[in-house]
């Protein structure tokens, strides 16, 4: 080799170990060795750091298709609530509508049932004020055989305080019966049936709607000619026919009979017992 002394390895000599005579050359090839070493190490600590990176790099595209299969996974469950939104959406519109249908159905049936009731009303008023008959007797429910009696004597002519006496009897002839003269709206007149164009009059002048005076207010007598003052309103006033007479001109001013007096036939301001009565029919 160049000038030097040829050198031939024996039988177990290590490839890398020469033996040169040359001393220089011998450090050369142990800089050379120690040069391999380091390159080797580095080489090593390079492939080491390759296999770290490589390592995270897995693991990131393991954490990437994680979170891509998390991110698919959350765009399905949006889509899907979107399409449950969707479904409830039209359920609820389906069924606001449904209500809003039921809910006109209810107010035109509300709306005819007031038309009924409008009717109803208008029908019983006819029906009443026909059913009541022409000839009655005024027959008091607090006191047995007590009945309103009218005595038009004298009453020839109009008065402005009225005339006559209207009082108490315990049977019914002539002056207990009166000829009923019916208005719009059931409104009523009392007629004297033996004393011709004679009525019933009622005067609460000093009694308040309300007010029960014991022993009663106004003051009940005869008129000739028929005003507002002897107009009444026939009010039901329980489940067997009893009724309420009220004065039209007075509202809220009731008839009322005292049957333990004669003379006891006044006005009161509230609806009691001594308030009520029994049209009677007579013939």
């Amino acid at each position: 080799m160049g000038g030097g002394t040829s050198y031939t390895p024996t039988e177990g000599t290590v490839v890398d170990e020469f033996e040169f005579p040359n001393t220089s050359d011998r450090a050369s090839v142990q800089e050379l060795q120690e040069a391999l070493a380091n390159a080797k190490k580095e080489l090593g600590a390079k492939e080491e750091r390759i296999y770290e990176l490589t390592n995270k790099i897995q693991e990131l595209e393991r954490l990437r298709a994680g979170d891509h299969k998390a991110l698919e996974d959350q765009k399905a469950k949006i889509q899907e609530l979107e399409k449950v939104k969707a479904r409830d959406h039209k359920a609820l519109e389906e069924q606001t509508s449904q209500l809003q249908s039921k809910l006109d159905k209810l107010a035109a049936e509300h709306r005819q049932s007031l038309n009924e009731v409008t009717e109803l009303k208008t029908y019983k008023d006819t029906i009443s004020s026909t059913l009541v008959p022409t000839r009655v007797a005024i027959r008091s429910l607090a006191f047995h055989n007590r009945y309103v009696s009218m005595n038009g004597v004298g009453v020839k002519s109009f008065s402005e305080g009225g005339g006559g006496t209207v009082n108490v009897q315990t049977a019914v002839h002539e002056w207990e019966i009166f000829e009923l003269e019916r208005y719009p709206d059931n409104v009523v007149a009392f007629r004297g049936s033996c004393f011709p164009n004679v009525y019933i009059r009622a005067d609460a002048c000093g009694l308040g709607p309300g007010h029960s005076p014991w022993g009663g207010g106004g003051k009940v007598n005869c008129q000739y000619s028929c005003g507002e003052w002897e107009k009444f309103r026939i009010h039901r006033a329980g489940d067997q026919g009893e009724v309420a007479i009220e004065s039209v001109a007075f509202p809220e001013r009731y008839f009322r009979l005292d049957g333990n007096r004669r003379d006891a036939i006044t006005l009161q301001g509230k609806l009691n017992w001594w308030e009520k009565f029994y049209l009677i029919f007579a013939p």
